[in-house]
């Protein structure tokens, strides 16, 4: 891409168009001599190959009608409702920047942010594909991937920049059979794809060439993305806006995964608004990035504490989140179920009137939300130590079948518990008045020990006790008694069910009723607590494996070590973890 400025010379009939760009852009348009021009390219290849970012400056100067007629004819263009109104307007632009004077061209050092290099290894170790879309000459990409880790000792590097389509496609069949890709077969999970690749590969294409592929109909554009997905990373270089966003649009397009663009400049909004999350950096070229985002940073390093600490603990809390949400719902609805099957599909309510609908909205709704709205399980220092940790949401670790019908089986059980123990223990027995204990009072027993239930349940799960969350778990069960008390009361009684007229100090007043409210709870949740206990012993997740290594560290007193050093630096310190 390139741009352009008019400015018109004191006391002239004339404008001068000043236009820079990328030498691939510019060259074309002028009429400097060719030895020039190729002495020119010498030079910037020389530029690019030590990592400097390199411009060529032209410029036309244009007579007064030349300038008038192209000012008319944008004016109708741009206030005209056409549908190719982009396309003319381009097309306008091209026409006249032609035939242009060379000026000169500059080189200079584009410096790296601080961390920069460090912050992508971290990414790529965490099994995320990384795609580079620049505006640089192809050497000056290579070079700056070289810098940032991107192309490191050891990768094959596959150079898909090509003249013609023809070598293009040559090339691509080529890379595609040395590589098995299949067309025929569906794309697999990326840690399926990171297990079949041998040798780690990274793609460098130019805008022409990527141009081909993206263009060339559906099938090119799966090929080339299906080899994209094999390498660890892609630079593509002088790509237009445009052509930033396509990339990121093909991503979208062949696959499940979740794509995110982060770029500094006006450049890169469309590629930041294509991509599922957008991500701006403020910087010296403005806020237009920043301001077109979901998130903005200050520097690219941040980048990874947003996505392997920040993103990891969201999809964990998102994930537990939902299912708890079902488990609560489901063990309370069972209970009705329960009780359906029991009478005979008589119609009969089993629960009185305002505990199920104040049951979510009140009583169960804060535990939830202040718990798992701050759960976390592994130290941001540890999960920055391991980025492979976040390998948890791209092999959907906790959120999947297995772990969704996991909740769903407690709570059929809890459910169960819930119901059949009141019934069968409590029935038909008389208090102290010789009253039978009838069915508004069991179901309310039955209520209260499902309560206790749900709110021990969520403690039981989560990784992260806190006062908060403790005191709201607490503050859920008073405000839920608080709230009986008033609805049982005489007064409020007969004016919502009378039926429920003093129940619940009738079941406090039982001996019974408290010891199935104390104990009722324990031997519901027994299960799940073995559960788990044979889970973190038997089938640890890596996030278990890593706490328990910080945990032994920290009784050791000693800082825990990075994955290197466990993988061998100090093989003592790694038997001590081991035993």
């Amino acid at each position: 891409y390139q741009r352009r400025v008019h400015g018109k010379p004191p006391n002239s009939k004339s404008y001068l168009l000043m236009t820079k760009g990328a030498d691939s852009i510019m060259f074309p348009r002028l009429r400097t001599p060719k030895a020039v021009l190729d002495n020119v390219q010498t030079h910037l290849d020389k530029f690019a190959r030590e990592g400097l970012r390199t411009l060529v400056m032209g410029q036309r100067t244009l007579d007064a009608g030349a300038f008038d007629n192209f000012l008319v004819t944008y004016e109708n263009i741009k206030t005209s409702n056409d549908k190719l109104k982009e396309k003319r307007l381009n097309e306008l632009f091209d026409g006249l920047e032609r035939e242009l004077d060379l000026v000169g061209a500059s080189a200079i050092e584009d410096r790296l942010q601080e961390g920069v290099p460090e912050a992508i290894a971290k990414l790529m170790e965490a099994d995320i594909r990384v795609w580079v879309l620049t505006g640089d000459k192809q050497e000056t990409a290579i070079e700056i991937g070289k810098s940032c880790r991107l192309i490191t000792q050891g990768m094959d590097m596959i150079v898909l920049t090509s003249r013609t389509p023809e070598d293009f496609l040559k090339k691509l069949d080529k890379e595609c059979r040395e590589n098995h890709v299949n067309l025929s077969e569906p794309i697999p999970r990326l840690d399926e794809i990171t297990r079949s690749v041998i040798n780690k590969i990274c793609i460098v294409i130019d805008g022409p060439t990527l141009a081909f592929a993206l263009e060339s109909g559906d099938e090119i554009a799966t090929q080339f993305f299906r080899l994209g997905i094999l390498a660890s990373s892609v630079i593509c270089c002088r790509v237009s806006p445009k052509q930033k966003a396509d990339v990121v649009a093909l991503a979208k397009k062949h696959g499940p995964w979740i794509t995110l663009a982060i770029g500094d400049g006006a450049n890169d909004v469309s590629m930041i608004m294509e991509a599922h999350i957008g991500v701006g950096i403020h910087g010296k070229e403005g806020t237009q990035a920043a301001r077109s985002a979901d998130f903005a940073l200050g520097q690219f390093r941040f980048l990874t504490r947003l996505l392997l600490i920040h993103g990891r603990w969201a999809y964990k809390r998102v994930s537990w989140f939902i299912c708890y949400y079902f488990y609560k719902n489901i063990a309370v609805v069972f209970t009705e179920i329960y009780f359906a099957f029991f009478n005979g599909f008589s119609g009969q309510i089993f629960f009185p009137d305002w505990l199920p609908m104040l049951y979510n909205v009140f009583w169960t709704a804060f535990p939830c939300m202040f718990t798992y709205g701050i759960e976390k399980d592994v130290s941001p220092e540890m999960t920055m130590k391991y980025p492979r940790l976040y390998k948890a949401g791209q092999v959907a670790y906790y959120f999947n079948m297995k772990n969704f019908w996991k909740w769903m089986a407690f709570a059929f059980w809890h459910g169960m518990v819930c119901f059949w123990v009141p019934v069968f223990g409590l029935t038909g027995v008389n208090d102290s008045t010789g009253l039978v204990r009838g069915h508004w009072w069991i179901s309310t027993l039955s209520f209260s020990i499902l309560m206790h239930i749900v709110t021990v349940k969520l403690y039981i799960e989560t990784c992260y006790w806190n006062k908060l969350n403790v005191a709201v778990g607490i503050f859920s069960i008073v405000l839920y008694y608080v709230s009986v008390f008033i609805i049982c009361a005489d007064p409020f009684a007969k004016l919502l069910q009378p039926q429920i007229n003093g129940i619940i100090f009738s079941i406090l007043g039982s001996g019974r009723a408290w010891l199935v409210l104390i104990f009722m709870p324990t031997v519901a949740l027994a299960p799940d607590a073995l559960y788990l206990l044979y889970q973190k012993m038997f089938e640890p997740s890596p996030a278990d494996k890593v706490i328990r290594i910080e945990q032994k560290f920290k009784q050791m007193g000693e800082r825990p070590p990075t994955p290197q050093y466990l993988r061998g630096k100090k093989a003592e310190l790694r038997n001590r973890v081991q035993e």
